[in-house]
Order: C-alpha cells, then sequence, then structure tokens
C-alpha cells in the first residue's frame, strides 16, 4: 500500500492508520501491533515536528508485508536531512545528560526489528521492518 499525506501533525490518524490497517492484515498480535504504531508514531512525529520546520511538504509511506516474516514500512520525506541511526551513536546513557526530549529514536530502534535510513535524491528514506519473530530477521 502507497499513500502520498502533507506533512501535518493534522495528518498524523490518517497516516498511522494507514500503517495499522496494513499491521493487522498481515496477522500481528494486539502486543506487536502497539510497538509497530508506536515506533511509526515517533517516526511519523519526528519527521514533521523537525523535518519541515512549519514549512509545506509531503510524506510518502510506502506499508506491505515483508516477505511473509512480517512487515516492512518505507517513510519517505523532502524534509531537512536527518540521520536517526548516526544520532543514535551518540545518545547519552542517563535521563540526567539528555533530559526530557529526544527519546524517540530509542524508542524506534527497541520496538523494530531492523531500522535503515538513507537520503536519496534529496528524499529522507527510512524503512522499519517488524517480523513475526526473531527467527525471520535479517542477517
Amino acid at each position: 500500500m502507497h499513500k502520498d499525506f502533507p506533512a501535518s501533525i493534522v495528518c498524523l490518524h490518517d497516516m498511522l492508520s494507514t500503517i495499522r490497517s496494513v499491521a493487522l492484515n498481515c496477522g500481528f498480535t494486539p502486543e506487536i501491533l502497539q510497538k509497530i504504531e508506536l515506533a511509526s508514531e515517533e517516526a511519523l512525529v519526528n519527521i514533521i515536528k523537525h523535518g519541515f520546520l512549519n514549512k509545506a511538504g509531503t510524506i510518502d509511506i510506502y506499508c506491505e508485508p515483508f516477505e511473509n516474516k512480517g512487515i516492512k514500512i518505507v517513510i519517505l520525506d523532502d524534509g531537512i536531512s536527518f540521520n536517526p541511526l548516526t544520532y543514535h551513536e551518540h545518545f547519552p546513557c542517563s535521563n540526567e545528560e539528555f533530559g526530557v526530549g529526544g527519546w524517540g529514536i530509542m524508542i524506534i530502534l527497541n520496538a523494530m526489528d531492523h531500522v535503515e535510513y538513507k537520503r536519496e535524491n534529496n528524499m529522507n528514506c527510512l524503512t522499519l521492518v517488524k517480523f513475526f519473530s526473531m527467527e525471520n530477521s535479517i542477517n
């Protein structure tokens, strides 16, 4: 499934509904479905809030079953270049070092089984994969 959305917090519910629909059709348990939704919400809110700085933009969501092993969510946006995986490498170890904000990337990495980022053709491409079980993980 592919859908385009304006990069607006007003569209967040519709974006998450699109992802939830595909995840439900894949057959995930409610517990795993909640993790997929949480990671997707964190990623989308970060993109909307930090990627566009109140400018108009578009978010494309591609969501599909992944090789009968899980779900693959690809989020494309034309916002400011930002690699969350590089940011994660410098993530502090304690609340005192970091404060209240900034935990979304850790939530995404902990909720999903595979996270990948690349920048191509002036587009951010964030790929999130969740497997039915870790036996199906990417080698």
